[in-house]
């Protein structure tokens, strides 16, 4: 049997960070809203600002990228750098992450993007996160 306060402070992992899921799940357990913390919800913004448009969030219209735009235009290196050059606008709203680098890689056949951020987080500097979007003209 094992005790609720097994683990001592030095052993549980500090939550700096904390959101919802964005499919608004339940905790098997608790039966409240399940939640994603640190890094996990770092990169979950990092989607949600990839994937949302200007003018899509009330009371926050600057907020979002313009990438969906792009998708209608010939998959060339031109089409790549407007698409990187967007995403690096639009995650300099992302206050808790420092950018390092981003790549875009096309696959025409899908006509689809994969997006590949690399950061670090503000409060974890020593470790390098990544994460994977992939944008097409369907959802």
């Amino acid at each position: 049997m094992t005790r609720a306060d097994k683990f001592t402070f030095s052993e549980k992992q500090l939550e700096l960070y904390s959101d919802f899921m964005l499919d608004f799940s339940m905790h098997p357990i608790t039966g409240l809203l399940a939640r994603v913390t640190n890094e996990e919800s770092i990169k979950q913004s990092i989607k949600n600002l990839i994937l949302t448009t200007f003018t899509e969030r009330p009371y926050h219209p600057l907020l979002g990228s313009k990438i969906k735009n792009s998708l209608f235009e010939m998959m060339d290196k031109g089409s790549e750098s407007i698409i990187q050059r967007t995403v690096e606008t639009s995650l300099k709203l992302e206050p808790r992450i420092n950018l390092l680098a981003v790549e875009v890689t096309p696959h025409s056949i899908q006509h689809t993007y994969t997006i590949i951020v690399v950061f670090t987080s503000v409060n974890i500097p020593n470790q390098t996160f990544s994460v994977n979007v992939t944008v097409s003209l369907l959802r």
